[in-house]
């Protein structure tokens, strides 16, 4: 399970209804709104099939993460290790959580290297239900935006697929051939900062800096830390 949670999701009102989208002419949404509230979203991607177990909650503090893992606990069948990719959020390591989670020994935390949680698979998941469902939604209530939010999620988990992400350089026909940081989460189930997680922070630093021109940075890599050397293009 990959999870954590997106917080202070604003209930926005437009002032007036947007014109729809028509041939020849874009949809429009006015630059003014009214705040109706805000909510948290917890939500557990199974990196093994792409199903999402979501809740809205109006904190995101620690006693909202344990309920959160309380619904997750029950949604796994009985006899199945869980284990847990988590950023380092404090409500994630509270002593709360580690007493939880030491009263259920079929769980496990991973913790995702600090100021690295874009490698949390479930970052992608709130990317998506951001672009299409939330930002241009209009709700005139935090419960009107919470039912939107299990509405997307009972739709995504009907035709959910595993998680694959990477990048492709369309725009590099010398490089095309080259795989630049492809890296299936389905390798992460059991990582906790190791190898796994370098050798994707490798490959997207290495594909990132190919592109810059004249110079080119050699990463070099030692434990867990990635330091960056410059040096000339040949």
């Amino acid at each position: 399970m990959s999870i954590d949670e997106k917080s202070h999701i604003q209930a926005l009102d437009r002032t007036q209804p947007g014109l729809p989208l028509k041939p020849g002419k874009c949809g429009t949404m006015t630059h003014d709104y009214k705040r109706n509230g805000t909510t948290t979203l917890f939500a557990a991607l199974n990196i093994l099939d792409g199903t999402v177990i979501g809740r809205c909650m109006q904190r995101q503090h620690h006693q909202e993460f344990i309920k959160f893992l309380n619904a997750v606990e029950r949604s796994v069948p009985a006899g199945k290790i869980i284990h847990t990719i988590a950023g380092n959020y404090a409500a994630h390591k509270h002593p709360s959580v580690l007493a939880w989670l030491a009263d259920h020994p079929r769980g496990f935390f991973h913790f995702t290297p600090t100021s690295a949680s874009w490698l949390n698979a479930v970052e992608g998941f709130f990317s998506i239900i951001t672009r299409r469902r939330i930002r241009r939604g209009t709700f005139k209530s935090v419960a009107g935006l919470q039912d939107a939010i299990k509405r997307y999620i009972r739709e995504h988990n009907k035709a959910s697929k595993p998680f694959v992400w990477g990048q492709i350089r369309r725009h590099h026909p010398r490089q095309a051939q080259q795989t630049a940081c492809t890296f299936r989460m389905t390798q992460c189930t059991r990582l906790s900062a190791g190898p796994a997680v370098v050798a994707c922070c490798r490959a997207f630093i290495v594909s990132r800096l190919e592109d810059r021109g004249s110079q080119t940075r050699s990463p070099k890599f030692l434990g867990d830390h990635v330091t960056i050397a410059r040096t000339q293009s040949s």
